[in-house]
């Protein structure tokens, strides 16, 4: 048994060591966190969000489009022929031979024909069909929406294209047509068979957009070369 004055020191030193722990525990806890102060870890190297939409590949004013998109064609083909030719090529057969001939190995599959008037057969539009369209050059440049407008000559541009897409030179194109499309019956070097001087047909030109395009006055002379207007079939 502990004497009094033993118990007393005891009780003593059990109150320093139980004030001493309470201390101790005090002063290390640390004050909670403000309001919005707390945020998550971001790893080093971690990418940025400050961007915002719009930064990324798929972002607005930030966006890359991936290569070639938007530049797929659309439309049939129309182009002249690269060589100016002397007009006894032997009528629509013999023009839509030299436009395959062109356009060999560039756009598999195509048939052709070229834009001629021949007498007694229905008018080119209508042998090509007025709701055909939309019309193109090679180089992917829109021509007309249908057939109809180049009848009408609404064109959007020049047929000034040979079938690789390279601008030929300003010239006289072979076309044996009136200004509304309809067959020349009086000028068409005899349905383009004919080499004969005093021989007339009308012709177009690749410089043109209104009905210059197809028609011009006066007719040139079969003696004479011209290019061809080629369209995808």
């Amino acid at each position: 048994m502990l004497s009094r004055g033993a118990a007393s020191s005891f009780a003593a030193l059990l109150s320093l060591g139980w004030v001493a722990s309470c201390e101790a525990f005090e002063g290390s806890s640390a004050p909670p966190p403000a309001a919005g102060d707390a945020a998550s870890p971001v790893a080093d190297g971690a990418p940025s969000v400050d961007g915002g939409a719009g930064d990324g590949p798929s972002g607005g004013d930030g966006g890359v489009a991936p290569d070639g998109a938007g530049d797929a064609a659309v439309g049939r083909v129309v182009f002249v022929t690269s060589a100016e030719l002397a007009p006894d090529f032997g009528a629509a057969a013999g023009a839509a031979a030299a436009c395959a001939a062109d356009a060999a190995g560039r756009f598999p599959g195509a048939t052709w024909t070229a834009w001629l008037g021949i007498a007694g057969t229905p008018s080119v539009g209508e042998r090509v069909g007025l709701t055909v369209g939309p019309w193109r050059l090679p180089s992917g440049a829109p021509v007309a929406a249908t057939t109809q407008d180049l009848v009408a000559s609404n064109l959007l541009a020049a047929i000034d294209e040979d079938a690789s897409g390279t601008k030929v030179a300003p010239s006289d194109v072979w076309t044996g047509v009136k200004s509304d499309g309809s067959a020349n019956l009086a000028n068409h070097c005899d349905n383009f068979q004919s080499l004969e001087a005093t021989y007339l047909a009308t012709f177009g030109r690749t410089d043109k957009k209104d009905s210059g395009w197809m028609f011009n006055v006066p007719a040139k002379s079969c003696a004479t070369k011209g290019r061809l207007y080629c369209l995808q079939r």
